[in-house]
């Protein structure tokens, strides 16, 4: 695992906004549509804990599924529909072990940074056993379609969409889901795990996702060597790229700098004994 303190900054690349724009802007928060737009996200802390299924529910699921503001109230309505953390795991009684990252993110936006990030306690769980994700899109499935019944979550309109394999996987990624190395012991077993269909597929440290909207689209999505996405690719029906959001680390910008440093320090170096080699 090697999930570390730091900052990524994501960046939409240029692209054809008036054809594509629609298509992505309810995948990620902010302006996502926006050719130059910009995220950032900072991990705060990381560490080593267990979960029940109350845990996984509320840090996990829920805010991959409705949106930041929806978030606490919908927690609050679930307790007083009598699901709370007793109940909910004794229901679903698994427990999960994974390292978890606290991260503060900043939404995608064409202006400068705010001080302040839109978010500023979000979860970044990576399950240690790959296969741990069926179990949990299982129990939560269970547990949605139980919340589904319920009066008071009926009456004040909210629902719990029942996911398949695909959509779950889906979901995660728009999610900032991030893996553990190496990528060939984890990925593979996720999707194999989940029973995703033939429309994902995975090379490597690339997820690969074929889906059908207004255009139909492929996704591929590439993982860095600290587990988390270094790219979002979207290509169009003859695989040309027609969005991408880049991703750098903070460490990586330093390896960058301390690279060219060296090679300006070489470079330096070299002219000086060429000349005073020709004195």
């Amino acid at each position: 695992m090697a999930l570390i303190k730091g900052t990524e900054v994501s960046e939409v690349l240029p692209y054809d906004e008036a054809k594509w724009g629609k298509l992505v802007d309810d995948w990620f928060e902010g302006n996502p549509e926006k050719s130059g737009a910009k995220s950032k996200t900072t991990t705060l802390t990381y560490y080593i804990t267990s979960w029940g299924m109350y845990n996984v529910f509320t840090r996990f699921i829920i805010p991959i599924l409705f949106s930041p503001e929806e978030v606490f109230p919908l927690i609050m309505i679930i307790a007083n529909a009598e699901y709370d953390q007793e109940k909910i795991n004794s229901t679903c009684t698994n427990e999960y072990e994974l390292w978890c990252a606290t991260q503060a993110k900043w939404y995608f936006t064409t202006n400068d940074f705010n001080e302040t990030a839109n978010s500023t306690m979000d979860f970044l769980p990576i399950f240690k056993n790959p296969a741990d994700y069926e179990k949990i899109l299982h129990d939560y499935n269970r547990l949605a379609r139980a919340l589904n019944g319920e009066a008071l979550i009926k009456f004040l309109g909210y629902s719990f969409p029942i996911l398949t394999a695909d959509e779950f996987l889906w979901q995660l990624v728009l999610s900032g889901f991030a893996i553990a190395t190496p990528f060939d012991t984890y990925l593979t077993p996720l999707v194999n795990a989940l029973g995703c269909s033939l429309n994902i597929e995975v090379n490597g440290n690339v997820l690969s996702f074929r889906r059908q909207g207004t255009n139909y689209h492929i996704v591929e999505v590439t993982y860095g060597v600290m587990g988390t996405q270094t790219s979002f690719v979207v290509k169009n029906i003859y695989g040309n790229i027609v969005y991408q959001i880049t991703t750098i680390h903070s460490s990586t910008f330093v390896y960058i700098v301390l690279g060219v440093m060296a090679a300006c320090i070489f470079g330096i170096a070299f002219i000086y004994y060429r000349k005073k080699k020709h004195l």
